[in-house]
């Protein structure tokens, strides 16, 4: 039987001047819309409903009038990234790609990762411990670039989001035992800018974020729960400064995504 979730639109977002949603939690992870949404709603506020070709708890993003979202089929074997028109709710385009069924945490989904986008391009990612594999479509749904960084060590199944900052594409790979890493790729070519490892231990879920210093610099802002909070510059991955600040009482990962407001992280 085919396996099918649901997107819907509601009526308040339609009214809001445009903004672009392009990554996990929207503009820097922050979560905030300026859109008008109701506290509640219910069917009357949708402006349309539609099902889709597969299951995941990935968060869909918006560029213009298109929305781009990850799903999967048969327990990971079939991995969907698929675009559906904002206005009318029809699924443009649907890409298909085979992997493999892995274990996973019950509460995961084989499609927990948010793609990410920008004007020209949309990012898909998805992992578990044979394959870290990455795609960067264009809004026509044309595969541009496809890289596999090798896999992901972790029992729970795979979540983190990549980010974009000017023009890399950022995604944090944290390792179950270490020998994890956060990689840099150029989002045109997905060729590697730089790459710096991270004795990490835990599996991280965590999406990062950009922090503005107020001195007309910007950091990279990771969280782990064996490193603690990190900032790296965006650019060439070195490393600022890193904060062990979470207590080590038990065995835990990150899952909570950073954000920044004002000074603070």
């Amino acid at each position: 039987m085919k396996t099918t979730f649901t997107l819907a639109l509601i009526l308040a977002i339609q009214s809001a001047d445009a903004q672009e949603w392009p990554r996990f939690r929207g503009p820097n992870g922050s979560g905030v819309s300026e859109a008008s949404i109701p506290a509640k709603w219910s069917s009357d506020d949708h402006l349309w409903k539609t099902q889709l070709p597969g299951t995941g708890h990935g968060s869909p993003v918006l560029w213009g009038k298109k929305i781009f979202l990850n799903a999967a089929r048969e327990d990971g074997k079939i991995r969907l990234v698929s675009c559906v028109d904002a206005d009318s709710g029809k699924v443009l385009w649907t890409r298909e790609f085979k992997s493999n069924t892995h274990k996973k945490h019950k509460q995961n989904s084989f499609a927990s990762s948010t793609p990410t986008a920008d004007e020209e391009r949309v990012y898909s990612v998805w992992g578990h411990k044979g394959e870290l594999r990455i795609l960067a479509f264009d809004h026509s749904g044309k595969t541009v670039w496809e890289r596999d960084l090798g896999g992901v060590n972790g029992n729970h199944g795979f979540g983190v989001s990549p980010i974009i900052y000017e023009d890399l594409l950022i995604l944090p790979n944290d390792q179950e035992k270490g020998g994890g890493y956060v990689i840099a790729l150029d989002k045109r070519t997905g060729k590697t800018q730089w790459k710096i490892p991270r004795n990490s231990k835990r599996l991280t879920f965590a999406t990062p974020c950009i922090y503005p210093d107020g001195k007309g610099k910007e950091q990279l802002i990771l969280t782990n729960w064996w490193l603690g909070v990190t900032s790296l510059v965006p650019d060439t991955g070195k490393l600022n400064w890193e904060k062990d600040v979470f207590g080590k009482p038990h065995s835990e990962r990150a899952i909570a995504s950073p954000i920044t407001y004002g000074k603070l992280v």
